[in-house]
């Protein structure tokens, strides 16, 4: 079964001609017969990708970096595993999140205060250990992605093109990064698929499906938020939504999702302490872990730096005096490092340095 479904999803087709074929089939496994014998109409670029076995994709994949994880796999996401129009599997680089997952969607025309915003959203997430799914579009999810990543967390882009086809090319450092943060980047689409418009709206049904809410930032009437919100409401997912100027177009949407039932989003802080109330307080990694994790090149310094000041660390470390100052501000915060005078060290309750 998951050899045909990754062969069928190979061929790149529009996610509902694939279920509208399987329909009418019954299964991937006489999809894949259909179109090899020419019972469909497809072209012979078509038929000649389904052909091609599944271990010789397994392989390509491997050689990318690549996984695929079918829907029947443990792994594949369980809220999407519910939806009844959920893709045959994922093609995935990186590590999905295991715990609680907030969507951060919004127009990729957003304002200051949008980008603001939805940055702060993103990096009030992964304080609290959560992690943050979105596109990797110019706008909001950009801005919410970069939150993420600054402040440590776990975040996953869900993309409407292949996973090596990072789109929009100046996205592709953020995207890089998720991944090396211990993020995510997943598609539906196979290896060197392009971004064409089309394949965009589909991708929402799988942001609005790996979510336990969805927090809307700045969106129009029209466009992917919107439809991501009506999908996360159809399948009883919570939506959250910013308030703004009543004459910003970019408002317009948030402004109606509040007037017919959104949770309004006033701030990060409020945002979180409901987020709580929806899925509990996190049971895994909390801001310290997060922050231990990615500046644990400073907590290792800080065990030969004797005594432990701004340009002792910057002598062990190796690292610019400005992402030392940085790194040390943030770790102050996280509760990892304790301060006396010009003086750091690590704080013992944390667990750092273990």
């Amino acid at each position: 079964m998951s050899d045909a479904k990754l062969r069928c999803q190979w061929t790149g087709m529009a996610p509902r001609a694939l279920r509208e074929l399987v329909d009418r089939f019954g299964s991937h496994e006489q999809v894949v017969e259909a179109i090899v014998r020419g019972r469909t109409r497809h072209s012979a670029e078509t038929r000649a990708a389904v052909r091609v076995p599944a271990e010789v994709r397994r392989e390509e994949l491997t050689r990318a970096g690549v996984r695929w994880i079918p829907d029947t796999d443990p792994e594949f996401p369980r809220r999407l595993t519910d939806r009844p129009d959920r893709p045959p599997g994922l093609f995935l680089v990186g590590e999905l999140a295991t715990g609680s997952t907030f969507a951060v969607v919004g127009t990729r025309t957003t304002s200051a205060y949008g980008r603001r915003l939805a940055e702060a959203y993103g990096a009030a997430i992964a304080g609290e250990g959560w992690s943050t799914v979105s596109g990797l579009a110019r706008g909001v999810d950009g801005a919410a992605h970069r939150g993420t990543v600054r402040a440590g967390g776990h975040g996953c882009a869900v993309l409407g093109s292949g996973v090596n086809v990072l789109y929009p090319a100046e996205h592709r450092a953020l995207g890089n990064q998720l991944v090396k943060t211990g993020g995510a980047i997943v598609s539906e689409y196979p290896l060197g698929a392009e971004p064409r418009p089309w394949r965009f709206p589909p991708r929402n049904r799988i942001i609005s499906g790996m979510a336990d809410a969805v927090i809307v930032v700045e969106a129009d009437v029209k466009g992917g938020a919107l439809i991501t919100a009506s999908l996360a409401l159809d399948q009883g997912v919570p939506v959250f939504a910013t308030p703004g100027d009543v004459t910003r177009r970019t408002s317009r949407g948030c402004n109606l999702l509040v007037r017919d039932g959104a949770f309004p989003a006033l701030d990060p802080e409020e945002l979180i302490e409901d987020l709580r109330l929806l899925v509990g307080a996190p049971a895994k990694r909390g801001a310290t872990a997060v922050y231990e994790g990615v500046h644990r090149w400073l907590v290792e310094a800080l065990v030969h730096a004797h005594p432990g000041t701004i340009d002792n660390l910057v002598a062990e470390s190796g690292r610019p005096i400005g992402e030392v100052v940085a790194a040390v501000g943030e770790l102050v915060v996280a509760g990892v490092l304790r301060v006396d005078g010009d003086i750091y060290g690590t704080n013992p309750n944390s667990g750092a340095g273990k």
